[in-house]
C-alpha cells in the first residue's frame, strides 16, 4: 500500500504549486493516531543551469510536501503553526547546512480559525490534519549546482523521518 494520500491527482510532483494546502497524490499519509510531521520529496530533480522557474527567482523547482497531524490544544500556542516549522537540508558531500523556517514564504502563510469559547479538553482531544508543498529550492537558497541534500522538517520536539534529494543538471 503506498504511503501517499490524495484529494487532487497530479502526473508528478512538480506540478503541485508552491503553497498547495491540500492533499496530493505525493502527500504523506497521516495515520489515525499519528502525530508530527511527515515528508515527501522527489529522489531526483534535473535542472538547467540558466533556468529561471518562478518570480522569485528559483532555477529549479524541488516540490516538499509536508503533511502533519497536531490537536488542536497543541496548534493554539501558534499564531501561526507554519511560520515554526523548520526546514533543513545538508549537502552530502560538503557538510554544507541549510536551514529556514516556513515564515520565509508568503505561500505558506495560512492563519487558523478562531479557537476561543471551545474547552481545553476538547482542544486537546481534537485533531486536525494538515497539508502543504512548497519549493526547497527557494526557501533554502540552494546553490546552482548538482548535489544530494538529506533534508527534514521539524516542529519544537517533533521531526520527520529524513528524506533525500539529488539535483542532476541536464546537460545540453
Amino acid at each position: 500500500m503506498s504511503d501517499v494520500m490524495y484529494k487532487d491527482a497530479y502526473d508528478s510532483p512538480q506540478d503541485v504549486r508552491p503553497g498547495y494546502r491540500s492533499k496530493t497524490n505525493f502527500s504523506p499519509k497521516i495515520e489515525q493516531g499519528f502525530i508530527g510531521l511527515k515528508i515527501f520529496i522527489p529522489e531526483v530533480v534535473e535542472f538547467k543551469s540558466d533556468d529561471v522557474v518562478d518570480d522569485l527567482g528559483s532555477f529549479s523547482y524541488i516540490p516538499l510536501s509536508i503533511s502533519y497531524r497536531f490537536s488542536l490544544g497543541y496548534e493554539s500556542k501558534f499564531d501561526n503553526l507554519t511560520d515554526h516549522i523548520v526546514v533543513v537540508a545538508v549537502d552530502s558531500v560538503s557538510g554544507e547546512s541549510f536551514s529556514a523556517t516556513l515564515d520565509d514564504d508568503d505561500d505558506a502563510d495560512y492563519r487558523q480559525t478562531d479557537l476561543s469559547g471551545i474547552s481545553e479538553n476538547d482542544l486537546n482531544n481534537t485533531f486536525s490534519t494538515s497539508y502543504l508543498t512548497v519549493n526547497l529550492i527557494h526557501f533554502l537558497n540552494l546553490p546552482n549546482k548538482e548535489a544530494t541534500y538529506n533534508m527534514h522538517v521539524t516542529l519544537e520536539e517533533f521531526q520527520s523521518s529524513p528524506a533525500a534529494v539529488s539535483l542532476k543538471l541536464l546537460k545540453d
